[in-house]
């Protein structure tokens, strides 16, 4: 559960106002022996942001009983192939966009900027 869509609703970590819609995994890589990380692209809102895009990214750290959460600015273009239909529901669209994310140009660079945020950490797992 730890840097998902639930986690980050259900402790109002990220935005205590509106809900936090995952469209999908970043991969990235802990530093450290017990260390966990995890890293998602969002958009929030008090309303389904569907189709529109996701413009954050989110990268958790846990690293013994301490957490680590950063978020940036993330620029991600929309995917009208997810678009299909007016009818389609915002899971089905977030599920579509995950799945083609990984071959969009512009993923390259989210997972250096989510790897950048995980390796903030690591000066402080010298502590």
């Amino acid at each position: 559960m730890l840097g998902t869509e639930e986690f980050y609703n259900a402790t109002a970590t990220l935005n205590g106002d509106a809900a936090v819609y995952s469209y999908g995994e970043i991969p990235v890589a802990a530093r450290g022996g017990d260390s966990i990380a995890r890293a998602i692209v969002f958009a929030v809102g008090q309303d389904d942001p569907a189709p529109s895009p996701p413009d954050n990214l989110a990268v958790t750290v846990m690293q013994g009983d301490r957490i680590f959460i950063f978020t940036e600015k993330a620029t991600v273009k929309g995917m009208p192939a997810c678009s299909v239909s007016n009818q389609q529901t915002s899971i089905t669209y977030e599920q579509c966009f995950a799945k083609k994310l990984p071959s969009q140009s512009e993923y390259p660079k989210l997972v250096n900027q989510a790897q950048r945020l995980v390796d903030l950490v690591s000066p402080q797992l010298q502590r």
